[in-house]
């Protein structure tokens, strides 16, 4: 049978349409492919196209189904169809409570998956496949290697745009939380400070205070004998 083609994320480059390989009924994404959307084509011109009939308790193909392409004869029953989508993208929580969270995917830049669907006389269907061994070959490898260089140029935009806006900008707000928090526990120790000078200077005066009071009453006896001496 031929491979399913069809595209992931809408991303140009493999099977002529899509960042997905094709491997009989499968449909793969490249590593690091964007997963939001999925279309699947198949490319056969027989007279009726074959589904698989899938099971899903035993996890395996269980029938076939066959449809004629004028849609005039079904034969079997109703099948529902299944597509099963992996996201490789990296997920990063930047903020404190659930759901704030920032995805990033990076495609895959081996050989084998760069400039691919680049037309070409030379009939290279990836970097990895150029060579310069005549002229015509290495006009069609310029070709392919300008679209490298764009698509891993996009990459990199892609990633320092995601830095920027993502780690940066969130690790510059966690710095001015920081700081603010800090400024507050300062503040509630100032406060704690004052508190503490207060009470030892109520501390000190009511010392201060007893002490001249014990002094006075001391003189007090000493005042009444002096005057009982001067009379003697």
């Amino acid at each position: 049978g031929r491979d399913v083609e069809g595209t992931i994320g809408g991303s140009p480059g493999i099977n002529g349409g899509g960042a997905a390989m094709g491997r009989g009924q499968f449909l793969t994404g490249a590593p690091g492919a964007e997963g939001e959307g999925v279309t699947i084509k198949y490319g056969e011109t027989t007279d009726d196209v074959i589904y698989e009939i899938f099971n899903r308790s035993e996890n395996k193909v269980a029938g076939l189904f066959r449809r004629e392409i004028n849609n005039e004869t079904l034969v079997g029953d109703d099948v529902d169809g299944f597509v099963h989508v992996s996201q490789n993208s990296l997920v990063f929580q930047i903020g404190p409570n659930e759901g704030q969270l920032r995805r990033i995917s990076v495609d895959s830049i081996n050989p084998e998956e760069l400039s691919k669907g680049i037309e070409n006389n030379s009939n290279f269907r990836s970097l990895a496949e150029i060579d310069v061994l005549d002229a015509e070959a290495a006009q069609d490898t310029l070709l392919l290697v300008d679209q490298a260089i764009d698509d891993v140029s996009t990459m990199r935009g892609n990633l320092g745009s995601f830095q920027r806006n993502a780690l940066e900008a969130n690790l510059h707000s966690l710095r001015v939380s920081k700081e603010n928090l800090t400024a507050s526990e300062s503040m509630l120790a100032d406060t704690d400070m004052a508190q503490e000078m207060s009470s030892l200077v109520k501390n000190q005066i009511l010392l201060s205070s007893g002490t001249a009071m014990l002094a006075q009453a001391n003189q007090v006896p000493q005042s009444v004998l002096q005057l009982l001496n001067s009379n003697g």
